[in-house]
C-alpha cells in the first residue's frame, strides 16, 4: 500500500512536470503545482522508506525494497531534467514542446499503472517504450537542427537525453514490479536502517518544546484558546448551534502553520457549503435508496480525498452527516445549522491563528543554510568517481528533503500577512516584517 502510494505521488510529479513544459500553462501555476506535488511526494517517499525498509527480509519484501530503490533512482532521473526546462520555454515554439509533456504524461500513465498491479496484484506490466513520442522528440530537435536554432537545440539536446534516461529507468521499475517475474531480486550492500526515520525519545521532545519559543507550543496554546472560546459559544447559545459541530471545525481547520490553516478554512467553508447545497437538492426528491447509496459514495469521497484535497473530503463529509442526520430526523432541516456552525468555527479560527503566531518566514535563513551544507556533501559524493553506494544515497536523500522543506516554507510564504495586515496579538515582536524592508525581495 506505501509503495502503491508513492507510485501514484510520483505520477502526479511526472504530470505536474509536464505542464512546465506546456506554454499555454503559466510558469507561476505549473511552478505552483510541481512544488506542491514534490512535497506530497517526498511524504509519500518517506512513509514507504519507514515501512518496506524495516522487518524480516522475506522474498516479497526484497521485491518492494528493490522497486522502492528502482523509484528513487527514477525520481533522481527526472530531477535531472530541470536544467533547462525555463530557457527551453523561452527559446522553443509550443509545438517543439509538446512531445517533452506528452510523454511525462505517458510515463505518469505507466507508473500509475505500476500502482494498480501492487494494489490489485494482477495485470501486465506496461512495455514503457513510448517509441512514438520519442521519435517526435528527435523530429522537432531536428527541425531546429536544421532551422539554425542553436539556442532551443543546446536545451532540448540534454534534455531528450535525460528523457531516455528516465523512459529506461521507468522500465527497470515496471520489470522489477511485473507479477510475472517470481525472481527475488539482489540488493545493493547498503544499511537500510539509516534511511529509516528514527524515533524521537519522548523526554528529549518534551524538553525541546517546553518554552514558549517553540512551534508546537504556540500551536498547542492557540488550539486550546479557540476551542474553548468554541466551547463558551455551544455554552451561551445551546438552543442555536450544535456544540460538535463548531467544535469539530475549529480542531479540523486550526493548523500549526497560518498558511495551511488559510487554505483549510477556505477549503472547509467552500466544502461544506457545495455539500449542504447538493443536500438541500436531493433530500426532496431521491427515493430512500438513492439518498443511501449517495451516502455510501460520499463516505467513499471524504475519505479517499482526506490526504490529497481537503475542499472535497469537506464536501463529502458535509453530505454524508446531513444525509444521515435526515435519517435519523426527517423533520428536521440540518442544512441551514450546518451553515451557521461552520461560519462560527471558521471565524474562530481566523482570530485565533493570529494568537502567537509561528511566521514561517522567520524559519528561511535556517533552512536556507541547511539546504546548502546539504548540497554541499551531495555534490562531494555525486563527482567522486567511485562513490560509496550508501554515502551517495543517503547524501541524496538530504539533500532532497532540505530542497523539499526549504521549498514548501517558500510557497506558503505568500498566505503570510504583511506588514500591513492586522498586527499579532499576545506577541506584539513576532509581527512579521516586509519583504521590502527587509530586503528579501
Amino acid at each position: 500500500m506505501f509503495l502503491s502510494e508513492a507510485l501514484l505521488a510520483m505520477a502526479a510529479y511526472l504530470r505536474a512536470r509536464g505542464g512546465l513544459y506546456d506554454r499555454d500553462v503559466s510558469e507561476q501555476s505549473a511552478l505552483t503545482e510541481v512544488i506542491e506535488r514534490h512535497g506530497a511526494l517526498m511524504e509519500r517517499l518517506q512513509g514507504a522508506r519507514d515501512t518496506i525498509f524495516i522487518g524480516t527480509p522475506t522474498p516479497a519484501r526484497r521485491k518492494w525494497i528493490a522497486a522502492m530503490l528502482g523509484l528513487l533512482d527514477l525520481y533522481e532521473a527526472v530531477l535531472a531534467t530541470d536544467a533547462d526546462w525555463e530557457a527551453l520555454r523561452e527559446v522553443a515554439d509550443p509545438e517543439t514542446l509538446r512531445p517533452v509533456t506528452l510523454l511525462s504524461n505517458a510515463l505518469a500513465s505507466d507508473i500509475e499503472a505500476l500502482a494498480l498491479i501492487l494494489s490489485s496484484g494482477a495485470g501486465a506490466a506496461p512495455g514503457c517504450q513510448h517509441s512514438e513520442l520519442l521519435g517526435a522528440l528527435d523530429e522537432a530537435l531536428a527541425k531546429l537542427t536544421e532551422a539554425g536554432r542553436a539556442d532551443a537545440t543546446a536545451g532540448l539536446h540534454p534534455t531528450r537525453n535525460k528523457i531516455v534516461q528516465v523512459v529506461q529507468r521507468t522500465r527497470r521499475l515496471a520489470e522489477t514490479i511485473s507479477p510475472l517475474d517470481n525472481k527475488t531480486p539482489t540488493l545493493p550492500a547498503i544499511d537500510l536502517r539509516q534511511f529509516v526515520q528514527p524515533p524521537s525519545p519522548l523526554v528529549t521532545t518534551l524538553r525541546a518544546h517546553w518554552t514558549l519559543s517553540s512551534p508546537v507550543t504556540r500551536y498547542t496554546i492557540r488550539l486550546t484558546l479557540a476551542m474553548l472560546a468554541a466551547y463558551a459559544a455551544t455554552l451561551a447559545f445551546p438552543t442555536y448551534v450544535h456544540g460538535g459541530w463548531i467544535l469539530l471545525t475549529v480542531a479540523l481547520i486550526m493548523r500549526a502553520s497560518y498558511a495551511v490553516t488559510r487554505q483549510r478554512r477556505t477549503d472547509r467553508l467552500v466544502g461544506t457549503l457545495a455539500g449542504c447545497a447538493v443536500t438541500a437538492a436531493v433530500m426532496p426528491v431521491l427515493p430512500t435508496y438513492g439518498v443511501i447509496a449517495i451516502v455510501i459514495i460520499s463516505i467513499g469521497v471524504a475519505h479517499a480525498y482526506a490526504g490529497v484535497n481537503y475542499k472535497i473530503t469537506s464536501f463529502g463529509g458535509s453530505l454524508m452527516a446531513l444525509l444521515l442526520l435526515h435519517f435519523l430526523e426527517p423533520q428536521t432541516f440540518y442544512v441551514v445549522d450546518r451553515i451557521a456552525d461552520t461560519l462560527i468555527g471558521a471565524a474562530l479560527s481566523a482570530a485565533f491563528a493570529r494568537v502567537l503566531p509561528s511566521w514561517e518566514r522567520n524559519d528561511i535563513p535556517r533552512l536556507a543554510s541547511a539546504l546548502l551544507a546539504a548540497d554541499r556533501t551531495f555534490a562531494a559524493e555525486a563527482l567522486t568517481i567511485t562513490p560509496d553506494d550508501q554515502a551517495y544515497r543517503l547524501a541524496r536523500k538530504r539533500a532532497l528533503d532540505s530542497f523539499t522543506t526549504l521549498a514548501t516554507t517558500t510557497r506558503r510564504l505568500s498566505s503570510e500577512p504583511s506588514c500591513s495586515g492586522t498586527p499579532a496579538i499576545l506577541m506584539p515582536s513576532s509581527r512579521p516584517a516586509c519583504w521590502a524592508r527587509s530586503g528579501a525581495g
